[in-house]
């Protein structure tokens, strides 16, 4: 039977008791943002003021989520054991822990230049943020930023798609195809975390990493294809963290105890589409890749 959060937990806890094993602390994420509506006969510049000490007030708060959350990091690295005699840190942490510090190992390369720019800035930052999003870190992204990062990616996941459609006659000529293109055809379900990258032609590979965003958006721009080994080598990074994420997921309870957050996210990084989606028609679609 689930137990209710302890007041006295480090990170506050969601409010509704998922599993604690699988669903990382609140202060994680990025705090509750409320701009107040602008007031009848207020003065535009007044209430611009008003909204812009919104945001900062918002922003310090993220900035300390991400210092805190740095700490919880650090004493869960600890966990696993002295340097030279580490183990897995999949295998030391639950599912919650591990995701806590993947996330902060990012958010603190961010900390710094975003410091910055909070204070060089001040109330002026949120006119620019939505174009500086991969300086961001996430505890800091407001909802706006959340959902213009997830629309980008399905937009690129469509457009690569789109290409691929285009370019497949020419790829596939020149090597032939392996079984994972007489699946992609016969409109089987793949298990893209058994693959063998390895003998995977160009096509596949771009098929694949175009469905888990494996390659930077920077050859989109430059409508130049990326190298087969450098397509592996980010494939198998990718497939192997969603791999271990899968793993704890289903040893710490299950995709049934992931927070709305968690399955949203969960879907965005396996290709999952998301926008439009209810959270029951998330939670309907993830079991799928699961």
């Amino acid at each position: 039977k689930p137990q209710p959060p302890t007041k006295h937990a480090p990170l506050s806890r969601p409010p509704t008791y998922f599993n604690e094993k699988l669903n990382p602390p609140t202060d994680t994420y990025a705090p509750k943002l409320e701009v107040a509506a602008r007031q009848p006969g207020q003065n535009y510049f007044s209430y611009l003021l008003a909204a812009g000490k919104t945001y900062i007030a918002f922003y310090k708060e993220g900035l300390k989520r991400v210092r805190r959350t740095s700490k919880l990091s650090k004493s869960l690295r600890a966990r696993a054991g002295p340097a030279g005699k580490q183990r897995p840190l999949h295998e030391v942490l639950t599912r919650a822990e591990w995701q806590v510090v993947k996330r902060s190992k990012k958010d603190l390369m961010r900390l710094g230049p975003f410091a910055v720019l909070v204070l060089l800035m001040g109330e002026y930052l949120p006119l620019v943020a939505l174009w500086i999003t991969p300086l961001v870190p996430e505890a800091c992204r407001i909802p706006v930023q959340v959902k213009k990062e997830l629309e980008k990616g399905e937009k690129r996941r469509s457009e690569r798609e789109r290409r691929l459609s285009m370019d497949r006659r020419k790829l596939v000529g020149k090597e032939g195809g392996s079984y994972v293109l007489e699946m992609m055809d016969s409109g089987k379900v793949i298990d893209l975390k058994e693959v063998e990258l390895e003998r995977c032609g160009h096509y596949e590979l771009l098929r694949l990493s175009a469905k888990v965003n494996g390659h930077s958006f920077l050859w989109d721009w430059t409508f130049v294809l990326p190298p087969k080994n450098l397509l592996r080598w980010r494939l198998k990074k990718t497939l192997e963290y969603l791999k271990t994420d899968d793993e704890l997921i289903a040893r710490d309870g299950g995709w049934a105890g992931l927070a709305k957050q968690e399955v949203q996210r969960a879907c965005a990084e396996r290709g999952v589409p998301v926008l439009g989606k209810s959270e029951g028609e998330m939670r309907r679609e993830l079991p799928k890749w699961l």
